[in-house]
């Protein structure tokens, strides 16, 4: 079976459920594809108190509000497991473990995270059995027992709260001497009676008498001496790993599994903003990368010297004649010696026609070239805008108010040209006698 929409959005979460909202409101054809029930880890959650609007509920509640307000405005909700998305010209194929498929001409990914596993002997086989990831769901099953609780962030932190009204005693174990958890969460875990923080110790391995668990081994981090701890339920909460293992094929992941897209959603390319905020990122070495520029201004031919000083294969791509046409002589002759030093790919009289993910289309002359990059960035400069300048020069004609146009709104020029244009406002107001 296969299904046609505008938007699919991959988890109904918050975040899902949010862009629902706003993509079936702005008229798209919206559906959310989700393996269990919306609300996604909120459903988990015991008490919400930092929900704006709403000074305390209930993760489960908020959920159920959520999800008749993301279905609101016609987003259908979908269930379905997704094992892979594939890249198409026109459309995305969603594809589910029974075989469904969905068609898209645009995916939004919002699947989360899942718990991380503290990879000890005995954790998965006890899963279900006194291990547990999930303390609103299963915390009732220890009424009045003594829990672990693995981990020193929020979470962790926040759920021996919430199992401190059930059990009757929570040990805290961290592998640190110190929390990293927010101040107000750590204070109030430290003034509760029920709970005792084991500091410098991590889990070791889950003891289980072949149907249950009935305890867990730390190990002190410094003497690596080994202590048991008698428990029937433990609760890792040492962290969370993406759910993205459906896009594997697509060379969106990094190494850790989440997207690579930068602070606007964006994909591997990259304007020279894009670069600066990304800077501590690129490897000393990038010796077999491959890295294009477009753009043979100051910006374009700075960002082609970081990278060729580090031994990539760069290709830069400029419309004019020549790269760097406005530079003053001195830095010209130093930048053509440079770019011939490392061997660089000069394209000029080429211009840019397509923008991919790992991918530029150019026309050079009457052909055009596929250049493919591992990083691509566009530095094409800037033009002056300026749309209202002309009517507010109208408005003020018969007032005799003098109107001054300065700045890139001008031109993108030199920083010499702000120097003189506000040397110039200066007479302005001298001569109106403002000074």
């Amino acid at each position: 079976m296969e299904r046609h929409y505008d938007l699919v959005i991959i988890g109904a979460g918050p975040a899902g459920m949010t862009a629902a909202i706003y993509a079936s409101r702005a008229g798209l054809k919206t559906a959310m594809l989700e393996m269990g029930a919306p609300g996604g880890k909120l459903i988990k959650t015991y008490e919400i108190s930092n929900w704006p609007g709403i000074k305390g509920t209930n993760g489960a509640k908020l959920a159920n509000d959520m999800f008749e307000h993301s279905t609101h405005f016609g987003a259908e909700y979908l269930y379905g497991n997704v094992v892979k998305v594939e890249d198409g010209e026109e459309y995305k194929t969603i594809i589910c473990e029974d075989g469904t498929e969905y068609k898209a001409k645009a995916v939004i990914v919002a699947t989360g995270t899942k718990e991380r596993m503290m990879n000890i002997p005995g954790e998965e086989e006890n899963v279900g059995r006194g291990v547990s990831y999930c303390a609103v769901c299963d915390g009732a099953f220890f009424r009045n027992q003594e829990i672990v609780v693995i981990g020193g962030g929020n979470s962790a932190l926040e759920e021996a709260l919430y199992l401190s009204e059930i059990a009757s005693k929570v040990y805290v174990v961290i592998r640190r001497d110190v929390f990293r958890a927010d101040e107000i969460v750590q204070k109030a875990v430290e003034e509760n009676e029920k709970i005792e923080v084991i500091r410098k110790h991590v889990p070791l391995r889950v003891i289980d008498d072949g149907n249950r668990v009935t305890g867990i081994v730390l190990q002190n981090v410094d003497t690596k001496e080994e202590m048991t701890v008698e428990t029937h339920g433990i609760f890792p909460y040492i962290g969370l790993d993406p759910a993205t293992s459906f896009l594997e094929g697509l060379d969106v992941l990094d190494t850790y599994g989440y997207m690579t897209v930068d602070e606007n959603c964006e994909t591997k390319v990259k304007g020279i903003l894009g670069m600066i905020s990304h800077i501590d990122s690129y490897p000393e070495d990038c010796t077999g990368k491959k890295v294009v520029v477009v753009g043979g201004g100051a910006v374009g031919l700075d960002v082609v010297e970081f990278f060729a000083n580090r031994n990539a294969e760069v290709s830069i791509v400029e419309m004019q004649p020549v790269v760097g046409k406005d530079l003053d002589v001195v830095t010209k002759i130093g930048t053509y010696d440079m770019l011939e030093k490392h061997h660089v790919n000069v394209l000029t009289e080429t211009a840019l026609q397509e923008v991919g993910d790992t991918y530029f289309m150019v026309k050079r002359a009457e052909n055009i070239e596929r250049l493919d990059f591992d990083y691509g960035f566009v530095c094409l400069g800037m033009r002056s805008y300026a749309p209202h300048l002309s009517e507010i020069e109208e408005a003020f004609a018969q007032e005799d108010v003098e109107i001054i146009n300065i700045g890139d709104s001008v031109r993108a020029r030199r920083i010499i040209d702000g120097v003189s244009e506000g040397r110039n406002i200066i007479n302005i107001l001298k001569r109106k006698e403002f000074m």
